[in-house]
């Protein structure tokens, strides 16, 4: 009986499984775009109504298949970009579907917000996208040049293509404040951190579109993402309607004639720029090559290969500006954990031993050894000469896997600002080979960057730039759904791995121990609550190798959405930036003082623990008091053995004014001094912080230090950001966003700063002692007195010669405070530390209205509550404008190949303190004008006009810029396209 019941059961079930197959049917179709009538891929077709959710996508080719329940039902097609489409579906056969594109705003995409496709109306956070028609209707120098338009970005540009891009503020010289990606991949230059957007490899035909991300985004970038992301997206060959295009580009330009130069802060008066009054000498060219194809023409084919290679040459002359502080000629050289060496002839010699060679040869009198120092012009050269290629192959294999292979090479000469003066750049090189993978919603990429500094020096200094660093990134990433759909996952992990290589001119001892190691891993999670409210939440962990604890940049969001038009969102990012190369591994030895004290920039991995007495007091370092075998002997400040050195420096200067004075040598001297005045003093100890500005005394005695603090190794800046924000389409007509934020940043690192003070003689204490233990009765006091008395204060004959002594002996730096281990002996020590705490509140307003399907106007506005802060004692400057304007009017019109856009910027004076750079750049306004006119058969052939500061309005962006005025570029393309 019990086989006979399980086998009934078993027919049972498969009756039912029958009649479910039976109520099925399978219907399939392929979706394609209304107006173009190509394939749409990544449609979402759904079962309206269906629970378990019953749905599928298109595929590349736009097709789909799917079984649904009974005869009949409900198809819902939806797709970013698109407006949703519902279709019933009751007789047999294809379903065929043409989506409308949405309004413009509504089709704009994104993929940098949450790492994956969305609608930029429903990311959450603040988005700027400047899409692929924008880019072809404008002629610019290099790609920094699409943004100055956007709302919240701030753009410096310090020449012709150079140029410094930040995100609501905190902009400096040399920046890489945002980061930088290009097809997912970090842009910037390795181990320097800097942002070079003339350096990118990438045509304006290779650009698909650019995503600009306002605010932290480290919970899903990781480091040094606190000010945001500039992603430029490149257009895969694969996706390109013809089996073949090819764009050729040709243009010429031309820059306004600058008469006049804003000075630097403190700088001498008449300064005078020689601007070059030829016409033809202030020209610029660019020509432009890019071709794609298709390898495999079948579409069907299992493995569809495509290609695409592309050039890009620019040559000009840069706006001129003369740096007061740049001398006429320079002693080339370069920097090393030894000191400075500099160019003799062919070879790289110490400047010290060629000091003494050059100082012995003119005590012998030899003429046979002619040892000199070689000087060359340091004119600046504004010749810039900027050229790239860069090569991709595309593979894809059963319609679903993307393999991309992409290489690039840039070589740049020109003029680019530091924050410790310009240089010149000469054969600069910046190379990158990337390989990447998709597969649904996998990700992987494997990626590095190099760079090669050539010939580059500093115009200051006259020191070679010596960067041959590496950057090497691999990421794997993961997306899914859960909860019925409602719940949408990604996650992922990479490393990131700075390999500098700078020949031991700016890491000195640490060349062979500087790599960066880092280490993240993410995880977003999007509930959909309802259909309107969604809820985010994001955790980012990382480990910087030189950084003790691991840092957690967790980010929360609400975005609610009252229907398909309008998003409203609240936002909490944490964001950080990890400790550079310079940060952690930098040693150079930039010069000594007449003691033989050196002064040393050091990194900060360790932290500063200063040696100091078992009653705490502090301790130093002099090169005049060691043991036997030479050892330098830590003292304690107000120890009478130091003081006692620090005397019997002065002792070696008495012995050096004499010899000159009287004749003789300084041995004979000394030991004549010495029967006048004690061998022993007793004396207290002055701490003095050493001035490294260039203005003023080096040690200013009024500023004496009483204690120095510990503090740690160098550590993460901290970002945190809360945002409310509105993205709406009104009417269809007006697209506006609103975002309203506060900031906090906290720990800040520090610039180059003295932090192990100068060890002097304290005057008054030395002038008392000395009262008492001169013996004015000794005869060789008598002899003595004449020849010293009033020398260094001005005193007359019956004054004490105690005032004199003192008076010299206080300004002689003798020693150096000292941390515990003696690492870098008597040097004074430059470093970097973390510091302070500052908050801005800022708002963005944005908004554009298509008043036809030809005609478009632009309004921004930006503004932060501060622009200038004091933290610790320390002047911060948010080098950007309080408030910012932009308005423009574009008039487009594909069907007559007609284009036309004016801009008109306007931003408030601000506060500059960058680096060597201090001052205050002035309000300004600039109008720029845009043409393009198409023709010929699908208007392939065009002309584009470009007017850059139309009213040739001759401003500097950013102090020790140039003055820049109108630069107009005009450009002749044509397009090849084969179906």
């Amino acid at each position: 009986m019990r086989k006979l019941f399980t086998f009934m059961c078993f027919v049972l079930v498969l009756i039912g499984a029958s009649l479910s197959t039976l109520a099925q049917r399978q219907v399939s179709g392929t979706v394609t775009d209304a107006s173009t009538n190509d394939p749409v891929p990544f449609v979402n077709v759904v079962v309206k109504n269906s629970s378990p959710i019953i749905g599928v996508q298109t595929d590349f080719s736009g097709n789909y298949s799917l079984n649904i329940p009974g005869n009949s039902a409900t198809l819902v097609f939806s797709c970013v970009g698109y407006e949703m489409q519902e279709i019933a579906v009751n007789a047999a056969g294809p379903v065929n579907v043409s989506l409308k594109q949405a309004s413009v705003e509504l089709q704009k995409v994104t993929i940098s917000a949450g790492r994956r496709k969305e609608r930029a109306l429903d990311a959450p956070a603040a988005i700027n996208t400047i899409e692929a028609r924008e880019i072809r209707n404008t002629v610019v120098a290099t790609p920094s040049d699409y943004l100055k338009n956007a709302n919240g970005i701030d753009i410096v540009k310090t020449g012709m293509m150079s140029a410094n891009v930040t995100v609501r503020g905190f902009n400096n010289i040399f920046s890489g404040a945002v980061l930088n990606l290009v097809d997912y991949r970090i842009a910037s230059v390795p181990s320097l951190r800097v942002n070079t957007q003339q350096m990118i490899p990438a045509t304006p035909y290779d650009i698909q579109r650019i995503e600009v991300l306002k605010g932290p985004a480290a919970a899903m970038y990781g480091p040094n993402s606190t000010n945001g992301v500039v992603h430029i997206i490149t257009e895969s060959p694969l996706d390109m309607k013809e089996r073949n295009k090819s764009n050729i580009s040709l243009g010429f330009g031309v820059r306004a004639k600058v008469d006049s130069v804003d000075n630097i802060e403190n700088t001498p008066p008449q300064v005078v720029l020689n601007d070059e009054k030829e016409f033809s000498k202030r020209l610029a060219y660019s020509a432009i090559m890019r071709n794609a194809g298709r390898i495999t023409t079948d579409k069907d084919a299992k493995v569809q290969v495509a290609y695409k290679i592309s050039g890009k040459y620019f040559a000009g002359n840069d706006w001129h500006y003369d740096d007061p502080f740049e001398p006429s000629y320079i002693i080339r050289g370069r920097q090393s954990k030894d000191g400075r060496y500099v160019y003799h002839g062919d070879s790289l010699v110490l400047r010290a031993t060629l000091d003494a060679l050059i100082k012995k040869n003119a005590a012998d009198a030899d003429p046979t050894n002619d040892f000199k120092i070689d000087t060359v012009d340091n004119s600046r050269n504004f010749e810039i000469q900027n050229y790239n290629f860069e090569g991709r192959l595309d593979f894809r294999f059963n319609k679903k896997v993307d393999l991309v292979l992409a290489a690039g090479h840039n070589n740049f000469s020109g003029i680019e600002m530091t924050g410790i003066g310009s240089g010149q750049a000469k054969g600069w090189t910046y190379t990158y080979g990337q390989a990447r993978v998709s597969y649904k919603r996998l990700f992987a990429q494997v990626y590095m960057n190099a760079s090669n500094s050539g010939e580059t020096y500093l115009f200051r200094s006259g020191d070679d730039i010596i960067d041959r660093s590496k950057f090497i990134s691999g990421q794997i990433q993961h997306g899914t759904t859960l909860a019925k759909e409602k719940l949408n996952l990604v996650y992922g992990i990479d490393a990131l791995l700075t390999r500098p290589n700078t020949d031991g001119t700016i890491h000195g001892r640490n060349e062979d121990d500087d790599d960066i190691t880092e280490i993240g891993a993410y995880a977003q999670a999007d509930y959909a609550v309802t259909s309107k409210l969604n809820l985010i939440a994001a955790l980012r962990v990382d480990k910087h190798n030189f950084v003790e604890d691991v840092f957690l940049s967790p980010r929360a969001a609400v975005v609610f959405k009252p229907n398909t038009n309008n998003t409203l969102r609240a936002t909490y990012n944490r964001a950080f930036s990890s400790p550079s190369a310079l940060n952690t591994s930098l040693d150079i030895l930039s010069g000594r003082l007449p003691t033989g004290i050196g002064v040393r920039a050091v990194g900060n991995r360790n932290g500063f623990t200063y040696d100091r007495n078992a009653e705490g007091t502090l301790k130093y370092v002099s090169p005049f008091y060691k043991d036997a075998n030479g050892n330098l002997i830590p003292i304690a400040l107000g120890d009478p053995a130091g003081a006692t050195a620090g005397w019997n420096v002065l002792l070696g200067v008495l012995a050096d004014n004499l010899a000159k004075k009287f004749g003789g040598n300084k041995d004979q001297a000394l030991a004549f001094i010495t029967t006048a005045l004690p061998k022993q003093v007793e004396a207290e100890n002055n701490m003095i912080i050493l001035n490294t500005s260039g203005v003023g005394v080096p040690f200013d005695q009024a500023k004496a230090l009483d204690n120095v603090e510990d503090f740690g190794p160098i550590k993460n800046s901290v970002t945190q950001t809360i945002e409310l924000g509105y993205k709406g389409i009104i009417k269809n007509k007006l697209a506006l966003t609103v975002d309203v934020y506060r900031t906090q940043i906290d720990d800040f690192v520090s610039a180059l700063l003295v932090r192990t003070p100068s060890v002097f003689l304290d005057r008054e204490s030395l002038y008392e002692y000395l009262l008492n233990a001169i013996d004015t009765n000794l005869s060789g006091f008598k002899i003595l007195r004449p020849s010293l008395d009033g020398l260094y204060t001005g005193g007359v004959l019956d004054g004490h010669i105690a005032d004199d002594l003192a008076a010299v002996g206080s300004t002689i730096p003798y020693g150096t405070v000292t941390t515990s281990d003696l690492a870098y002996g008597t040097d004074i020590l430059l470093t970097y530390r973390n510091f302070g705490s500052v908050s801005v509140f800022g708002a963005e307003l944005g908004a554009k209205y298509y008043l036809n399907k030809n005609i478009t106007l632009g309004f921004n506005y930006a503004w932060v509550n501060k622009e200038e802060f004091e933290t610790e004692g320390v002047q911060l400057a948010l080098n950007a404008p309080g408030h910012k304007v932009n308005l423009s009017v574009a008039y487009t019109n594909p069907d007559k190949g007609i284009d036309v856009a004016i801009r008109h910027r306007w931003q408030d004076a601000f506060v500059v303190n960058s680096g060597v750079y201090v001052g205050q750049v002035s309000a300004g306004n600039w109008v720029d004008l845009d043409l393009g006119y198409g023709f010929g058969k699908n208007k392939a052939t065009r002309v584009g006009l470009c007017i850059n500061n139309l009213l040739n309005n001759q401003a500097s962006a950013f102090v020790g810029a140039p003055k820049m005025g109108m630069f107009t570029m005009l450009q002749l393309s044509h397009q090849i396209g084969v179906d």
